[in-house]
């Protein structure tokens, strides 16, 4: 895992192991509704675990307001939470803003969905 000066990141296989060997660790897809309607979700059902979805901005492109609202809703401070969309960009926004609303362990999945 390597880390910035803010937000921690990791690949894909360093994102499935800790999923795999962490109960208290998450995975929030911030890609779009229409993302996950026609690409899919992660399958995590093989280690016992669903997917959070939030979307970080909408189909126009424009933020979603309410993301860390949404995020202290349905996911605990206290958990460890990896952020995943396509490509690794929207996912290391959505890290940084879980930083700011007080995540300690927020991580970026640096190579997406698509990897």
């Amino acid at each position: 895992m390597t880390s910035s000066s803010s937000s921690k990141t990791v690949n894909s296989v360093e994102a499935w192991g800790m999923l795999a060997e962490d109960p208290d660790t998450v995975l929030v897809d911030v890609r779009t509704m229409v993302e996950w309607a026609y690409v899919g979700l992660p399958n995590l059902t093989s280690i016992g675990k669903d997917v959070v979805t939030i979307e970080w901005s909408k189909l126009t492109g424009q933020q979603n307001m309410a993301f860390a609202q949404q995020l202290m809703a349905q996911v605990p401070k206290d958990k460890t939470v990896l952020f995943i969309c396509r490509a690794g960009l929207r996912s290391h926004s959505a890290a940084m803003a879980a930083l700011l609303a007080g995540y300690a362990a927020e991580v970026n999945v640096e190579e997406g969905f698509d990897c």
